[in-house]
């Protein structure tokens, strides 16, 4: 569940026209709404410069300047259909295209506003403003390289514009060119210290250079600069999830909530947090607090699945692993983690059917054949179990579960030697799992070999593993009934 929040600026040219030759009325509206635009009250102005075109319908840069009004205003529809207007009247003014590139960028109409930054190039070719948001439009189209084109000669016209050297270095880290992106948020930085921004894009380069110690420096300085952003704290909190340190996490997510009781992420994210402390209810709940804000939210079923499912509410968990699926077909491990779930539940059949899904998407999926083998082994097909078996230990010699589980179904087919070497392969990949002696001694006991069982007994009671209280039980009985035999 990995974010990164990059907030693309745009900035806008609120630059007031002076009035051509017009109608006197019309004029005494137009530079009162200029003043009040002056003084920073955009809404007020629009009326004047309305009175205005009024008076003089033929009045461009009453148009023009109302239309920068509704844009500072984020009335975005109203400024282009003014910007329409001014290039109606009057198809050279550069500034029209310009602002009305603006618009199309903020209304993500990206085909439109890289036309018009193009031919606001074109008639002013010293515009650094133009190629600027040129670069922003051609980041959103995915067409970095032309993008870092014009970032280049953005700076080339304005050196000291410190949105275009953080822009380009969202650029280049879009192309994993770490080291000019560090370069262009280092000269941000140096123009502009106290922007919360520069910091938080540091902190995710180093976050996908996986340097998560200067990451959280970063973003513990964008915190510092604006602690009020929620954002901020959910990246720092990611970060410290991936360092284990679950207790920071928390109260990352705890405070990014305060700020923003809507984000559904942060939710999400504490939740899985409690899921790694083993809190699970806790985890349910903030599951849950996140489809109540977001019910199309996948990461919410998918976690919540895995909880109930550790839980041991299977049939919970088999709900929201189907939420999941329904939402996203294509995720292999939306149908594994439901199999599980049947299985847990002895649905075999619909578990294989799950599992065959996974390797129509997915022949090499780590893990599916393993499982497949246990559904086939609960349909009591010991043949098909063991195929599948055959072939996880194919693809990874390593396995511990498959030869585990292969080594049940040998049991269950009486080749109690078969069993015993693979259970000895198993403890061999993980030998922290000493339970498996028990199996190995079960396996020699069932093939008639006392001596061997013995002492697969003995290892497995001086291991002295928890919760296998009945099985230490009957290993003690089961020696002396060997040795007396």
């Amino acid at each position: 569940m990995k974010l990164k929040n990059f907030l693309l600026i745009i900035t806008l040219l609120f630059v007031l026209n002076s009035a051509c030759t017009v109608n006197q009325d019309a004029e005494f509206y137009y530079n009162s709404g200029n003043m009040l635009a002056k003084g920073d009250k955009p809404r007020e102005s629009i009326p004047e410069f309305s009175k205005a075109i009024e008076i003089d319908p033929q009045f461009e840069d009453a148009y023009f300047n109302r239309g920068l009004a509704y844009a500072k205003l984020n009335l975005n529809d109203s400024a282009l259909q003014d910007f329409n207007k001014v290039l109606e009247l009057n198809p050279e003014q550069s500034d029209a295209y310009l602002n009305r590139a603006n618009m199309y960028f903020r209304m993500q109409n990206f085909t439109k506003a890289r036309e018009d930054y193009n031919q606001a190039i074109t008639m002013q070719p010293i515009d650094g403003s133009a190629y600027y948001g040129l670069g922003l439009t051609l980041h959103q189209l995915r067409k970095y390289e032309d993008a870092l084109a014009s970032f280049d000669r953005s700076v080339e016209l304005d050196s000291l514009h410190y949105r275009v050297y953080y822009n380009r270095a969202l650029t280049f880290m879009e192309l994993k060119k770490y080291e000019s992106a560090l370069a262009d948020l280092n000269k941000a930085r140096d123009l502009q210290p106290e922007d919360p921004e520069i910091a938080f894009a540091r902190g995710s380069l180093y976050e996908q250079q996986e340097d998560f110690e200067k990451a959280l420096e970063a973003y513990t300085q964008a915190i510092a600069i604006e602690p009020g952003i929620a954002n901020f704290y959910y990246n720092r909190g990611l970060v410290f999830y991936k360092l284990m340190e679950y207790q920071k996490a928390l109260e990352d997510y705890n405070v990014l909530l305060i700020i923003d009781t809507a984000f559904s992420m942060g939710y999400v994210n504490r939740g899985v947090t409690y899921f790694k402390l083993s809190e699970f209810e806790q985890a349910v709940l903030d599951f849950d607090r996140a489809l109540a804000i977001d019910p199309q939210n996948i990461n919410a079923y998918f976690n919540r699945g895995l909880t109930y499912f550790n839980l041991t509410e299977y049939h919970k968990a088999i709900q929201d692993y189907t939420l999941s699926i329904n939402m996203n077909r294509n995720q292999p491990l939306f149908y594994y983690n439901r199999g599980l779930a049947f299985i847990r539940t002895k649905q075999f059949e619909l578990a294989k059917l799950d599992y065959d899904r996974i390797l129509r998407m997915n022949p090499n999926f780590p893990g599916v054949h393993v499982n497949r083998g246990l559904a086939y082994a609960g349909l009591e097909n010991h043949e098909r179990a063991l195929a599948d078996f055959n072939t996880a230990i194919k693809l990874n010699a390593s396995d511990a579960s498959a030869f585990y589980n292969r080594a049940l179904s040998y049991e269950k087919s009486g080749e109690f030697m078969k069993a015993v070497q693979d259970y000895q392969q198993a403890l061999k990949f993980r030998p922290e799992d000493l339970s498996v002696y028990y199996n190995i001694a079960r396996a020699n006991d069932q093939a008639g070999k006392p001596a061997e069982a013995i002492s697969a007994y003995e290892k497995f009671i001086a291991a002295n593993p928890p919760d296998q209280a009945q099985s230490l039980d009957y290993s003690h009985q089961r020696i002396q009934e060997l040795k007396n035999q």
